[in-house]
């Protein structure tokens, strides 16, 4: 399960909530909820940068309400630490009874709904206890197994029962997960191998012990799966201050058990042969089993007893187990297969490539040919050969050529990416081509050609090019291959726009023109979340250009902006609706200087739609000012 998967929006960032004793809070850049358990339910926040390898915190905060003892849990998910955690947990909630924070547990989901599960820890509202939450962090099973030797006292006595108690609470599927060798086990539990010297008695009595163990499994598994290989560490290691000795069994279906063996003793720098190694660690797969198969620890378990309790829970997984990994090895053919297939499309596409570029050096080749000068003739031949042809008129065919050829290449060179463009010598690849049409466009053309429109698709096609050409020259001394680019600006509506930092958005800046007419802008990072609950300081400019200026996000504002038309409409509704309010005497009409500005400025700019209503307002006002000077007299 994911952890954003048990979080129920209630709110979204940047809305009001009305809370009692509060106008309203709001939510900032954070979304808020609840996390809903069987038993309980607690109030949660979202962060916008949280992710899926973000851990829950649980924030315990203490307060009072008119000196009543009051208290919250409050969930939270995507904060960068503890402290974080706390200041937005008392920002949109601890603040209603003037909390203070008593503690942040660090939780994984699947151990957050274990507790809010579990009725024995909510029969009374209170605060999260820590114990409580750390105690049902990746455990084993639910209910903590009884052996009687190799007979199973819990769980109704069945192994399919203890097996499904510990898939239930698998919150990694490790019981399904290939065991991936002794060289990464140790790596991930950060073993360290010291130097020592020869201890061949010590191996020799280990591979003793190995071979015991292999043949009660053998003897226990009773037609089910087999040892097919046995491995073991190539020399003790030291984790947590002390030898280790790690042994490894590989099943037929490809499950395994691998046991860790420690010597107690911190301070032995070797393991002799009178040394005692003890189990504390079996794996079975990629899972911890050690409390399955030795709930008391230390016990002293007989190896045939040990043998039979791990074959009993290894038969019992081994169906699932395989089904889990065909599915994983379907997946990852799948995957192969894909790639291959965009391999192959990539390699039709380099063939494409190639056949098309010889079809442009084909045209090319009879343009020069339809274009070229005879051989061995006088300057008067060559002059008049040159006179003949632009005075001859142009055919279909010869127009469809060279229109194809020009539009071939400029399809072919803008084709590919924007950086694909700009690395290519665009004016150059499209010279030799536009060249041709420009001087096709010097001569006459027959009445075919243009009858079908082919001097005009020429000319369309020139201008095309040009700007492609223009477009190429400007982004490449911006050195556009470089240049960055933003996701689209978003309208907020009420004259606000988002601009994000990139395709993440993550980071984010909100603009808008302020009372002062300048532009304003807010910044939404890691900083201002931090340090400034979302709201970071703002900035201002005169113009939108010194603003595009400090945050090239709003290059494409000024499009979206409104045109002059539009604002005049605007305007025109303004008018119109502050001239009826005058006229119904909804305007504060004591702030005399305040209603004679405003009807001076709508008068500086009346349409024939507002005319009438402000020959109508201006008698409405005048009115008013009569009655007022015959009260005072």
């Amino acid at each position: 399960m994911r952890n954003i998967d048990i979080f129920t929006l209630l709110h979204e960032p940047h809305t009001s909530r009305l809370v009692q004793g509060f106008d309203s809070v709001n939510s900032g850049a954070c979304s808020i909820g609840v996390v809903k358990g069987q038993c309980r339910q607690l109030n949660a926040i979202l962060t916008e940068s949280a992710t899926e390898e973000d851990q829950w915190r649980i924030v315990n905060l203490k307060g009072s309400i008119n000196s009543i003892a009051a208290f919250d849990s409050v969930a939270v998910l995507g904060a960068v630490d503890n402290d974080h955690a706390s200041a937005l947990a008392q920002m949109q909630f601890g603040r209603m009874f003037d909390a203070i924070e008593d503690d942040v547990i660090e939780t994984n989901t699947n151990g957050l709904l274990r507790h809010l599960a579990t009725s024995q820890f909510h029969k009374h509202k209170q605060l999260i206890h820590r114990d409580h939450l750390v105690a049902l962090q990746d455990i084993p099973c639910a209910v903590l197994p009884g052996w009687d030797g190799i007979e199973l006292t819990t769980h109704e006595g069945k192994t399919a029962n203890l097996l499904l108690d510990m898939q239930l609470h698998d919150d990694n599927t490790e019981l399904l997960s290939s065991f991936d060798g002794l060289a990464n086990l140790l790596e991930s539990i950060g073993a360290e191998h010291p130097d020592f010297d020869s201890i061949i008695v010590e191996y020799q009595y280990l591979d003793k012990l190995m071979d015991m163990l292999h043949t009660a499994m053998q003897t226990a598994s009773k037609g089910g799966v087999k040892v097919l290989n046995v491995d073991r560490s190539e020399k003790p290691f030291r984790h947590k201050k002390v030898l280790n000795v790690a042994v490894s069994y590989d099943f037929e279906d490809g499950q395994s058990i691998t046991i860790l063996f420690h010597n107690p003793d911190r301070d032995a720098k070797r393991i002799s042969p009178q040394d005692t190694l003890l189990s504390w660690k079996i794996l079975m797969n990629k899972r911890d089993v050690t409390g399955v198969i030795q709930p008391n620890q230390g016990e002293g378990i007989a190896l045939p007893v040990l043998a039979g309790r791990v074959v009993k829970l290894i038969n019992q997984n081994s169906a699932r187990f395989k089904r889990t990994q065909a599915k994983k090895a379907e997946s990852a053919q799948t995957l192969a297969d894909a790639e291959q297939r965009i391999a192959d499309k990539q390699n039709q596409k380099t063939a494409l490539s190639s056949e098309i570029q010889g079809l442009l050096d084909q045209i090319d080749g009879l343009n020069k040919q339809n274009n070229g000068q005879a051989p061995n003739t006088d300057t008067s031949a060559v002059g008049n050969t040159e006179q003949s042809a632009n005075t001859k008129a142009v055919t279909k065919a010869e127009a469809r050529q060279i229109y194809d050829a020009l539009d071939i290449r400029h399809r072919w060179l803008t084709g590919g990416t924007t950086e694909e463009f700009y690395n290519q010598n665009y004016p150059a690849g499209i010279s030799e081509a536009l060249t041709d049409a420009k001087n096709l466009l010097e001569r006459p053309f027959g009445k075919v050609a243009l009858a079908n429109g082919l001097k005009d698709s020429i000319e369309r096609m020139i201008a095309t090019v040009e700007k492609t050409i223009e477009r190429w020259n400007k982004g490449l001394s911006e050195d556009s291959s470089k240049a960055k680019t933003y996701p689209p600006i978003e309208n907020l509506g009420n004259g606000y726009y988002r601009a994000f930092k990139n395709d993440k958005k993550l980071d984010d800046w909100t603009a808008h023109i302020n009372t002062n007419g300048e532009w304003e802008v807010s910044a939404n990072n890691a900083s201002s979340r931090a340090w400034r609950n979302g709201y970071g300081a703002p900035r201002f400019f005169k113009t939108i250009e010194e603003m595009i200026a400090k945050y090239p996000a709003f290059a494409a504002l000024p499009a979206m902006l409104p045109t002059d038309n539009n604002t005049n409409a605007n305007s025109n509704n303004d008018d119109a609706d502050y001239l009826n309010k005058v006229i119904k005497g909804e305007v504060d009409f004591s702030k005399a200087s305040e209603v004679e500005s405003q009807l001076e400025s709508i008068g500086s700019r009346l349409t024939p739609e507002t005319n009438d209503l402000f020959e109508q307002a201006v008698s409405a006002y005048s009115m008013y000012q009569v009655n007022q000077a015959a009260s005072v007299n």
